[in-house]
Formats: C-alpha cells, sequence, structure tokens
C-alpha cells in the first residue's frame, strides 16, 4: 500500500471518528457507518448554525469523510482517493462502475443547501455512462429542494446509479 493511499485512509478515519464524536456530543446518537444513521447526520448538518466559512472547513471535511464511508461501506467496491490536503480533489471511486464523486462536495452542499461549485460534489461518470447515469437519477422523479439537499436521498440515488452501470450485489 502506497504511503499517500496510508495517509488517506488516516485522514479519513480521523475525520470520521470526529465526526462520530461530535454528533454524539450533539444529539447523544451513535453513529455507526450504516445508511439508517444518515438522517441523524442530515439533522447534525441542518441544525450545526450559520454556515460560516469556518464551521463549513470544519463540518464539510468531517460530515463528507462519514458520508462517504456509509456509501463505501453499503454500496461498495469503492476506494477513496484523497491526494493530500486538496479536499476539493479528494473523490469516492467505484471500481466496478467507473462512478465516482467528492463526499466532501456533497457535504458541503448539503450543509449550505446550495451548489459546491468547484468541489465535484455530482456524480461523474465516463461519457458512455452519462445516458444510464441519467437514467438512475431520474428514477426518483422530480425531487424537492430539500430533498435533494439530504445524505438520505443522496445516498439512494448514489445506489441507484451504482446498480445501473452494472455495479456488483449490494454489500448491505
Amino acid at each position: 500500500m502506497s504511503a499517500e493511499l496510508m495517509s488517506a485512509e488516516t485522514d479519513i478515519v480521523d475525520l470520521c471518528e470526529a465526526c462520530i464524536r461530535a454528533v454524539r456530543h450533539t444529539t447523544q446518537i451513535e453513529l455507526d457507518f450504516s445508511a439508517e444513521t444518515l438522517p441523524v447526520l442530515d439533522h447534525y448538518a441542518r441544525h450545526s448554525g450559520v454556515p460560516q466559512a469556518e464551521i463549513l472547513e470544519l463540518l464539510g471535511p468531517l460530515c463528507g469523510a462519514y458520508f462517504g464511508e456509509v456509501v463505501r461501506r453499503t454500496i461498495g467496491d469503492a476506494r477513496w482517493s484523497a491526494p493530500s490536503d486538496d479536499l476539493a480533489a479528494w473523490r469516492l471511486q467505484f471500481l466496478g462502475s467507473e462512478l465516482q464523486f467528492n463526499p466532501v462536495g456533497m457535504a458541503l452542499e448539503v450543509i449550505t443547501e446550495e451548489p459546491a461549485d468547484g468541489w465535484g460534489a455530482h456524480l461523474q461518470a465516463p461519457k458512455h455512462h452519462q445516458k444510464a447515469l441519467a437514467d438512475a437519477i431520474h428514477v426518483f422523479g422530480r425531487v424537492s429542494e430539500q430533498d435533494y439537499y439530504r445524505f438520505t436521498v443522496r445516498h439512494e440515488v448514489i445506489e441507484q446509479a451504482y446498480l445501473r452501470l452494472g455495479g456488483p450485489q449490494l454489500l448491505s
């Protein structure tokens, strides 16, 4: 295992542990990396206060790392790419389907309830998979803006996209 990958994994673990502690301190609920804990993370992200730059710099990585790990553990066949301290370059990549996204970018969108331009927060796939990706997303029909900015809905969309693009059987 490369030193960069080991460092990235350590960063992800540290951020996840910090997220779990922060959510437990605020809500008295223990996160366990299951999809069922995402409504708790949604609540925590929404009620964390005014999304000032200092708060976002902390909450985005904490919530993003935890959300990414939930996706990786429940949907599967994914690996982190987390080069150096450039959080905008982080990606969770699904090996079997070439699908990827930036969990920190998604977290920033959930927290601020607005697009996080330049963060790669949306699902990305090679050009030859774009139609299948669009079809997977359209399965949900029209989604309210409030629901669009929820970790729970994002998890469901990622799951559908992964299955549509030929991902193996789900882990849970």
